[in-house]
């Protein structure tokens, strides 16, 4: 399986057109704002407030969060959670620039694979290289993880992504 490379790199804050977007690290203060996010997408909250932190990246907008991105870590393996942008930015890149900069940073932590799940996104990240996998054959460090347990129903596809995971 392909690796996903990078545009932006983790942290750099990349500056889109008009130098009014930046994706940047997430930042404590950003909590709230990724979970207004996620709710208003109707996406699942349980477990980002335990798992935010490093592993998370957002897009600001003209100084508002437009989007955000976070990978748990779970020994070798990563778990892609929130994925989300706001509704007015979708379709415009941001979503798979925060994609491409959460793969690079899982493969600076030489991470070895990716998970996600997800019940309505499964051709969006097949464009990107992540594949169907069956649940019993996902790691147990993932199935042990919140989201995997309590979650995302049984129904939702899983899919994963190798990486290198040589930190290169």
């Amino acid at each position: 399986m392909s690796t996903v490379h990078s545009e932006p790199a983790e942290g750099s804050g990349k500056v889109a057109a008009g130098n009014a977007t930046v994706l940047r690290s997430a930042r404590p203060s950003d909590l709230a704002a990724v979970l207004n996010l996620l709710t208003a997408a109707l996406l699942p909250v349980q477990g980002v407030p335990e798992g935010f932190g490093e592993g998370y990246a957002v897009v600001e907008h003209n100084g508002v969060i437009a989007g955000a991105a976070g990978i748990e870590i779970y020994g070798r393996m990563g778990l892609l959670r929130s994925v989300v942008v706001d509704s007015v930015s979708r379709s415009t890149g941001l979503a798979r620039s925060l994609l491409f900069d959460r793969m690079a940073w899982a493969e600076s932590r030489s991470l070895e694979a990716v998970y996600l799940l997800t019940t309505i996104a499964a051709s969006y990240f097949s464009r990107f290289g992540f594949a169907v996998i069956d649940r019993k054959s996902v790691p147990n460090e993932i199935q042990n993880s919140v989201e995997f347990r309590c979650v995302c129903p049984a129904s939702a596809t899983v899919m994963y992504l190798l990486l290198s995971g040589d930190g290169k």
